[in-house]
């Protein structure tokens, strides 16, 4: 043990710096840089040498931790020995000599033949946040250009940012590299920039998803997300004003090429830059595209979209055309947008949807007339709770008109909702009040509500396909025997039925001890229980038992509530298509 308030210690130590055990050789350069003794420089050097990793590391790091200049040519021609296999060494000797180098040295490194020179090199830069480091960008080790885009545009090298946004134009570029070269133009928002974006859009030659990526950075470019298009974390807002105009006056020049370009993914990606972007100009040419029966549903039914997102004049138009049109997204689409043009409108396209419609449309239908303001919203709604008194309307849309009747003001809707209401909470049964949600849930929804709801928590106890808690049992499988009805109980009545295996007891045991737990297995001397803090598992001889008493199961009741009835019905759609 060596005291740090010892300040000569370490000269009385200088031999062990070449000591035959490596982890002495490296203690001690840990404690000449962490104790401060700059008399020992020459001994911390010479170990920068060291045939041992693991010593080369804690030398690497005193030298920085000294503060010793002088070292910086030592610590770049260790770089030279051919240890570009340790991560730990480049990270100790990068970290120092971002703390040592002055940029000058740094850039002669950058020059240096060696890969492993000009990587610390890098790396030192990116740590000083040095705009030198663009000189890697034109690397020749195809490594090197990726690590320079990163530390530019993930560690924010704001002033390096136009030469990274000048590369998305050349061809060839790994994608990591590509996306931050076009993000980097995003992120700059100049006139310049976003004129390289359209031409690399508008160009026939380029990669697609080059070209899908600068459609995206345009549309995107007017109202910049919280969330790095690249990375996806939470970026402060970049330090360049921003040319709102400038891709805005680039939309009627390359839109008209994008929207007869045979991939319908790029179609699809131009229509929506011009609708995010507000370009009016272009309103005649998108209302030309929705009605243009010679391209695909889902690019007509984008223009749409683009001409609703513009506020277009054109968009009555648009929709009125599109009401008859025989393509299903088409419809879909007008549907949806009918609102804008004419609450009446709306209903009126969406009412045959009731009849005849599929369930999806159905409910869709339901949530657009729902939301007008017109008295023949309250006609249809009111239609619809009387075949749901008389059983007629099926199951997978009876919450969608409980739902869309809870919408409107009409005093005669509220009235029947809430007789509906009284009657099913004085039913006896447990389960009346949750019926609706049997049928008509989005089973991908379900997934969100089964992984990622905190409220539910699902996966803390249950696993699905293997992934999750053990204290209940896999719900992907569970026995054909358990239909819907079986779910639904198992979530809002969990001590109704308890799956074999899944009871929990409590035993108190002769001598006085209390173990609960899940009973695993039960034998004519002996039970085994699996303990719900750890999962242990632990037996129990029946002639050591007092008492045995069964508890309430671990999931809590009131789920249902928790959860709401729509999260509910995509959870139980969720679990019965994949048991």
């Amino acid at each position: 043990q060596i005291s740090r308030t010892r300040p000569k210690a370490a000269q009385a130590l200088s031999p062990l710096a070449k000591d035959e055990d490596p982890e002495v050789r490296g203690q001690w350069a840990k404690f000449v840089g962490e104790a401060g003794h700059k008399a020992d420089v020459d001994h911390v050097i010479r170990l920068l040498a060291d045939p041992e990793p693991r010593v080369r590391f804690f030398a690497a790091q005193a030298l920085g931790k000294l503060g010793i200049k002088e070292a910086v040519p030592a610590l770049i021609a260790m770089r030279n020995l051919g240890h570009e296999t340790d991560a730990y060494v480049r990270h100790a000797t990068a970290t120092s000599l971002a703390t040592l180098a002055e940029e000058k040295e740094l850039i002669a490194a950058a020059g240096n033949e060696s890969a492993n020179v000009r990587t610390v090199a890098l790396l030192a830069m990116r740590r000083q946040s040095s705009t030198e480091i663009t000189r890697f960008l034109t690397d020749k080790k195809p490594q090197l250009v990726l690590e320079a885009a990163r530390a530019i545009h993930d560690a924010a090298i704001p002033a390096a940012l136009p030469a990274l946004a000048a590369l998305a134009n050349k061809p060839g570029l790994p994608e990591p590299v590509r996306r931050r070269a076009v993000n980097a133009g995003f992120l700059l928002g100049s006139a310049e920039a976003a004129e390289r974006l359209a031409k690399i859009a508008g160009n026939t030659k380029a990669d697609a998803a080059l070209r899908l990526d600068a459609l995206e950075a345009l549309g995107a470019w007017n109202e910049p997300p919280r969330r790095d298009r690249v990375t996806g974390l939470v970026r402060p807002p970049a330090p360049f004003k921003r040319d709102t105009a400038a891709p805005v006056a680039a939309v009627p020049r390359i839109l008209p090429a994008l929207l007869r370009e045979p991939s319908e993914d790029l179609r699809v990606a131009a229509a929506k830059m011009a609708g995010t972007l507000k370009a009016s100009s272009s309103d005649s040419l998108l209302l030309a595209t929705a009605g243009d029966k010679s391209l695909g549903g889902l690019t007509r039914a984008t223009a749409l979209q683009a001409l609703a997102a513009m506020d277009s004049p054109r968009l009555a138009d648009a929709v009125r055309l599109a009401a008859t049109d025989s393509d299903k997204l088409v419809l879909e689409a007008a549907r949806a947008l009918a609102a804008k043009v004419s609450p009446l409108d709306a209903v009126k396209l969406n009412a045959p949807l009731l009849d005849k419609g599929t369930i999806r449309e159905k409910q869709a239908a339901l949530a657009t007339i729902a939301a007008q303001p017109v008295p023949e919203a309250d006609q249809i709604i009111l239609t619809q709770l009387d075949r749901l008194a008389q059983n007629s309307l099926p199951p997978a849309i009876r919450l969608d008109v409980t739902e869309a009747a809870a919408l409107r003001d009409h005093p005669e809707i509220k009235r029947r909702l809430a007789e509906r209401d009284a009657a099913l909470l004085q039913n006896p049964d447990p389960l009346t009040r949750w019926r609706d949600t049997l049928e008509g849930g989005n089973a991908k929804l379900g997934r969100v509500v089964f992984e990622e709801k905190a409220e539910a928590a699902c996966m803390r106890c249950h696993k699905w396909k293997g992934e999750g808690g053990d204290v209940g049992p896999d719900l992907a499988k569970l026995p054909k025997t358990a239909d819907r009805a079986y779910l639904l109980e198992a979530i809002v009545e969990p001590n109704a039925k308890i799956a074999p295996g899944y009871d929990n007891v409590l035993l108190t045991l002769n001598n006085g001890e209390m173990i609960a737990g899940l009973l695993n297995a039960e034998k004519a001397d002996e039970v085994t229980l699996i303990s719900i803090a750890d999962g242990k598992k632990q037996q129990v001889k029946t002639a050591d038992i007092k008492e045995r008493m069964r508890v309430p199961s671990a999931m809590p009741p009131g789920l249902g509530d928790v959860l709401g009835k729509r999260d509910l019905r995509d959870l139980i759609e969720f679990l019965a298509g994949g048991k």
